[in-house]
């Protein structure tokens, strides 16, 4: 602002012409205007009415109007949006501040967010056709939600601090996994949040929040981590006898020790989470203990088991309206028909999932659905379709840092290479997935990639390429896979000295 000016000719002067117009308005206006300067975008009449302490029979529409004709603020009639010239907010932040004002107004501020926040979430978690409104409000309000945060951040060890970063926390644990970056943003203000609510000895929103932070390490890829945040909301919502906590609970450790490959360990936590949910009378929960459920029988090798329990999940997330929920159990269901010889039927269910996860712009699963449907499009014969599909999932999984579906789409693309007999491409996606399974600990993920690269490997490092094989019929043992006899026995044809039958006969659950 003080550069704007020309020392020559006092007609050149912003802050002057600026500070004639604001003269010539009445205190009541000055007092509206001055408020708007903590708003650090552009922003509804609601948004306004909720910050400014209006005096006494002042109307704030009314004010905001008496300002755009005075050309202080502008107004975008299509959106319902009003807008402070950034030199302009500069101006009337100044005077804020120099009323005394400038941190009363800012809590009232900070409370209209979270109040956006909440009204936000609330709408999204209510599915159907609220679900995209909900997500343009979040993108169009996400300025200010950011600007209380950081002002609830600053004031942190205060009560009135702490309760805003635990009330923002919740109110963002759903919305936020799709629209904030999980590393970056995310997790420090989840942490941020658990401290506050230590403080506060607020124990529920502990649980919460120490759901939220097992779901952030889950996606990140480090599942041990997210075991460790979820047994500790466990042990705190047991014996607080909070039953919904304990149901999102044991649904994170279950989805935990799949992730890991313990999966008679994630069966267990499953059907713990199924009858809870059930004794609860929780239709959302129940499909999700369901869906989980088919998951770890994927992975047994057991498709169809899979399948009796991802269809009626399927038809209730339908019904409840649940586009996340659907979008996540029909790539399931895609993964199980491929694995009983569907591929047509599996690559509409993979469509089905993508469009959903790209309508509500969740990168993570828009990662994982192509990953996993990228072996059907090749199954189809489309294979420069399912190449795309796992380049596009890699760059997601990077840009996110969700190294465990980075691991997913480098498998997925390894297995394009193979089955177009492009070995040397198909090594370097599976060597570079395995060192990534091998550093977050996914021992389904380490035997997958273990048998597709021995298989890559027979012709030009028998002794590595038998290493591997072993490793991987090892582990299915251990897990009580249903083709563990069958591999077995391709293994010992292997050591017998017969060639392999095709380099496809691998793990059959395409992670």
């Amino acid at each position: 602002m003080a550069r704007l000016r020309d020392p020559d000719d006092a007609l050149l002067d912003v802050a002057a012409s600026l500070a004639l117009s604001h003269s010539r308005l009445d205190e009541p206006t000055r007092s509206v205007f001055r408020q708007l300067g903590v708003l650090v975008a552009d922003f509804t009449t609601e948004l306004a009415v909720a910050v400014v302490d209006a005096p006494a029979e002042t109307d704030v529409e009314a004010t905001l109007r008496l300002l755009l004709r005075r050309s202080m603020v502008g107004y975008d009639a299509e959106r319902g949006r009003w807008r402070l010239h950034d030199l302009v907010r500069d101006l009337a932040g100044g005077y804020l501040e120099s009323a005394g004002e400038w941190e009363a107004t800012m809590w009232r501020y900070a409370d209209a967010c979270l109040q956006i926040a909440e009204e936000t979430q609330q709408r999204y978690v209510s599915g159907g056709d609220d679900v995209l409104p909900a997500l343009a409000r979040f993108e169009a309000e996400r300025p200010h939600l950011d600007a209380a945060r950081l002002w609830a951040a600053a004031h942190a060890g205060s009560a009135r601090g702490d309760r805003l970063l635990v009330a923002d926390s919740v109110a963002t644990n759903k919305t936020g996994f799709l629209r904030y970056d999980l590393g970056r943003e995310m997790m420090p203000q989840t942490l941020r949040a658990l401290a506050a609510a230590r403080r506060l000895g607020d124990r529920r929103s502990e649980g919460l929040i120490l759901n939220q932070l097992g779901h952030l390490y889950l996606n990140l890829g480090d599942v041990d981590q997210a075991i460790v945040y979820h047994r500790q909301q466990l042990d705190l919502v047991r014996s607080d006898g909070d039953r919904s906590g304990e149901v999102r609970a044991l649904n994170g450790l279950a989805i935990a020790y799949t992730q890991l490959g313990q999966l008679r360990r994630a069966i267990e936590t499953n059907k713990q989470h199924l009858a809870l949910v059930r004794a609860m009378g929780n239709p959302r929960g129940e499909a999700m203990a369901r869906c989980n459920l088919g998951l770890a029988h994927l992975y047994l090798g057991e498709p169809e088991r899979a399948l009796s329990y991802l269809e009626p999940a399927l038809a209730a997330v339908r019904e409840l309206g649940d586009q996340y929920g659907e979008s996540v159990i029909l790539n399931n269901i895609g993964v199980a028909h491929l694995a009983v010889g569907d591929a047509r039927r599996a690559a509409e269910d993979g469509e089905q999932a993508l469009d959903l996860a790209c309508v509500m712009g969740d990168k993570f699963l828009e990662a994982e659905v192509l990953s996993d449907t990228s072996p059907a499009m090749v199954a189809l014969g489309q294979t420069e379709t399912g190449i795309r599909y796992c380049d596009r999932a890699l760059a997601i999984a990077r840009e996110i840092q969700a190294h465990q579906v980075e691991a997913k789409a480098l498998l997925a693309l390894g297995r394009t290479h193979a089955a177009t007999a492009d070995f040397g491409r198909a090594q370097a996606a599976f060597e570079e997935a395995l060192a990534i399974l091998l550093s977050i600990g996914d021992r389904y993920g380490q035997a997958e990639c273990s048998w597709q690269l021995g298989q890559t490997l027979l012709g030009q490092d028998p002794a590595r390429a038998m290493d591997l094989l072993r490793a991987a019929v090892s582990y299915q043992r251990d897990i009580g896979h249903a083709q563990a006899a069958e591999h077995a026995v391709m293994l010992d044809r292997l050591v017998a000295g017969e060639p392999p039958r095709g380099h496809a006969a691998g793990l059959p659950a395409n992670r």
